[in-house]
């Protein structure tokens, strides 16, 4: 594993449905991958009690300290 800062990159969220505005618990399926030049991208899938509505992408620099 590379050690690193990641500055702030752009966040894209994309939902089928916007959940209730009552208190809920919202699960996150996340993954992330880096290439060798150090470009990558995160991506997490979004569930509450009822299923997925939404995912989210945000894209990743990682710079060698």
């Amino acid at each position: 594993m590379q050690h690193g800062s990641a500055p702030a990159a752009l966040t894209v969220w994309a939902a089928e449905a916007i959940p209730t505005a009552q208190p809920m618990r919202i699960a996150l399926d996340a993954e992330s991958w880096i290439g060798p030049d150090g470009a990558g991208l995160a991506t997490a899938r979004l569930a509450d009690e009822r299923g997925y509505f939404g995912r989210a992408v945000q894209s990743l620099f990682i710079e060698k300290r």
